[in-house]
């Protein structure tokens, strides 16, 4: 058996499809398929039902797939290991927040790459937190601690959150009237969304966004004068706080 094959086994099982596969993989369709056949050949049984909508596991396939999973780990762990005292240097993707990605981690890095010339960093905003078993990022920033016991984690910080509004909406509007940016139904159980929610009691929400840089435009922009959200600037119009 080629060990290889195994890697193309997990992500076809992750992906459902060839087209995928191949494209998370920077191979090829066919490549793809033909390590699938390689794999089911040496251990003679079908992994995969092939179906017009995509690949679907067999019983025996499920099976592989469980195994297939605590090999990533244990092969991640060792990778961990890998580089000792080598140069800082190469390209690594680091996943975060969108909004802590662009407002606060980006234009901190100038200095990481002036230590450190070789760096390419390959920043990704994105809310779902992102794998680094299946190697979709090298860094993770993450607002929750994570489950996963293969991952070495360290405690950054606390992040706070506040109320906040343009200074002519709050002086011209009186509290039990004024309207609210929130996240949208994605982030509803987040902590500092609940927490909006407590404290706006019902009031209108005129805008909804899955992210903290759209809701900081909209109140610069047209809305200026309409709402108010959970920010980090701009006057707060209530003397609550948040901490998550």
């Amino acid at each position: 058996m080629d060990w290889d094959d195994l890697r193309f086994f997990a992500e076809l099982v992750r992906q459902g499809n060839l087209s995928a596969t191949a494209r998370r993989l920077r191979s090829d369709h066919s490549t793809v398929a033909r390590r699938i056949d390689n794999l089911e050949r040496a251990l003679n049984m079908k992994l995969f039902d092939r179906l017009p909508r995509g690949y679907v596991l067999t019983v025996e396939g499920e099976r592989i797939a469980e195994r297939v999973g605590v090999l990533e780990e244990a092969v991640f762990s060792i990778q961990r290991l890998e580089g000792g005292d080598a140069a800082i240097e190469g390209r690594v993707r680091i996943s975060a927040p969108p909004a802590f990605a662009s407002l606060w981690l980006v234009p901190r890095l100038a200095a990481l790459r002036r230590d450190h010339p070789g760096l390419v960093l390959d920043v990704v905003g994105a809310t779902a937190a992102a794998s680094l078993v299946r190697h979709e990022a090298d860094i993770a920033l993450r607002l929750s601690r994570p489950t996963d016991g293969a991952l070495k984690t360290r405690n950054l910080g606390r992040l706070r959150y506040g109320i906040y509004g343009a200074c002519s909406y709050l002086d011209e509007v009186v509290e039990e009237d004024r309207v609210f940016l929130a996240y949208d139904e994605a982030l509803e159980a987040s902590p500092q969304q609940r927490w909006l929610r407590k404290i706006a009691q019902g009031r209108p929400i005129a805008m909804l966004a899955n992210d903290l840089v759209s809701l900081i435009s909209a109140e610069r922009g047209s809305h200026a004068r309409n709402v108010a959200h959970l920010s980090s600037r701009h006057r707060p119009f209530r003397p609550h706080s948040c901490r998550h």
